[in-house]
């Protein structure tokens, strides 16, 4: 049998320390366990995050581009439709101009008979090659009837023997108004 011993205060108390620095080595290593871990588990949040907001700000910027380039195309477009506008608005312009330049030239070559029928005659001859039909029918101004009638025969008489094909002009019942 063994005997067993009372020990004594400086066994105690160095078994004491003994078990305090176990004790305290399993802590250290228990506290560097967990910091560890929770290191690893912050960074792998962390990097979740910093991807999330990645993705977000590369959303935020595609859509920032998407818009300056609507803006873009909107300004672009308004742009285009402004100079088409001023285009269509000195087309008017020059049309304008033109007709009344027409109308006072047109005034003029009026006075002279013999060069206002060989207008007439032009005039008619141009519709008949573009009409192409046997029967035309014209309108002219009331004052004019006799005028047109002599630009009609020249002008018939022309475009039967150019093209071998016989024209039936007539002069329709509306008139054309005096002035316009």
């Amino acid at each position: 049998m063994t005997t067993s011993r009372a020990l004594t205060d400086d066994e105690v108390s160095n078994e004491m320390s003994k078990m305090v620095a176990f004790i305290n080595q399993e802590a250290l290593e228990k506290a560097t366990e967990i910091k560890v871990k929770a290191d690893e588990e912050f960074n792998i949040e962390k990097a979740k995050l910093v991807r999330q907001e990645s993705i977000n700000i590369e959303a935020t910027y595609q859509r920032k581009i998407k818009q300056a380039e609507i803006q873009k195309k909107i300004a672009q477009s308004n742009l285009i439709n402004k100079s088409r506008l001023k285009v269509l608005q000195e087309r008017q312009q020059m049309l304008e101009e033109l007709f009344g330049e027409t109308r006072s030239k047109l005034k003029e070559i009026s006075q002279n008979k013999d060069s206002y029928i060989n207008l007439l005659k032009d005039l008619i001859l141009q519709g008949l090659y573009q009409l192409m039909d046997e029967n035309v029918s014209i309108i002219v101004k009331e004052s004019e009837l006799d005028l047109a009638q002599n630009a009609i025969k020249l002008a018939t008489k022309t475009f039967t023997d150019e093209t071998r094909s016989p024209v039936h002009i007539e002069i329709g019942k509306e008139n054309l108004p005096e002035e316009w």
